[in-house]
C-alpha cells in the first residue's frame, strides 16, 4: 500500500505508517497484512502564508472563520495569526463537535 501525504495523529493512515499490525476499521479489528510505503511531499493544501493571503482578501467583511482541518499544533498558531492580523476570532472545534452555520 502506498500512502501519499501527511497522515494526522490518531488516523488510520498514521497507524499504518507507524507500523501498526492491528487496526480498527468501523469498529472491527483488522490485521495489517500489506506492505506499507510512504511518499511525502504531495500535499495539495495551502500553507499558512497562502491561507492568510486568501483570508486577507475577504477579512474586511468579518467572515466567520472555523478551522476544522489539521492538528491543533498547526491550527492554534494559525488561529492566533488570524486574530492578530485581522482581529477575527477563529473557531477551533474538536473532533466530533457539531457547529451551527
Amino acid at each position: 500500500m502506498l500512502i501519499v501525504g501527511f497522515q494526522s495523529e490518531g488516523s488510520l493512515g498514521r497507524q499504518l505508517v507507524d507500523g501498526s499490525k492491528l487496526v480498527s476499521i468501523f469498529g472491527e479489528k483488522v490485521a495489517v497484512k500489506a506492505s506499507i510505503h510512504t511518499l511525502g511531499g504531495f500535499s495539495a493544501h495551502a500553507g499558512q502564508t497562502d491561507l492568510l493571503k486568501w483570508l486577507g482578501a475577504m477579512a474586511g467583511s468579518r467572515p466567520r472563520v472555523v478551522l476544522v482541518h489539521g492538528e491543533d499544533r498547526a491550527r492554534e498558531p494559525l488561529a492566533e495569526k488570524i486574530r492578530e492580523r485581522f482581529r477575527i476570532k477563529a473557531e477551533l472545534p474538536g473532533l466530533g463537535t457539531s457547529i451551527q452555520i
